[in-house]
């Protein structure tokens, strides 16, 4: 799985600023996984393409601005961001395993 560098982090900087995020987590499920649902609100430069970070057990749907996006464009922990406007809406549903090395949700 790649991390981000350093130039692709400026290189995103350089399109994308954030204007605001928001999380619901379900954690009632019991079991192995939990739900979460999070929004990303942001400007771009239009007609600008990047890529978010996303490490699921399971991408459950993805939709930018008005368009769902295909949740097996999701490839080592990423997913494509294409035909981006000035303002855009990222919105993700995933299930996500607990953890017990000090990194997520315990």
């Amino acid at each position: 799985m790649p991390t981000l560098t350093r130039v692709e982090a400026t290189a995103r900087a350089a399109v994308i600023s954030a204007e605001s995020y928001q999380l619901d987590i379900d954690v009632t499920g019991g079991g192995e996984r939990f739900r979460s649902h999070g929004t990303i609100r942001f400007r771009a430069t239009p007609g600008s393409r990047t890529f978010v970070e996303c490490k699921p057990e399971k991408l459950r749907s993805v939709r930018l601005n008005s368009t769902d996006l295909d949740p097996a464009t999701l490839v080592d922990n990423r997913l494509p961001l294409a035909g981006l406007t000035e303002r855009n809406t990222l919105t993700v549903e995933v299930d996500t395993a607990y953890t017990n090395t000090g990194e997520g949700m315990h």
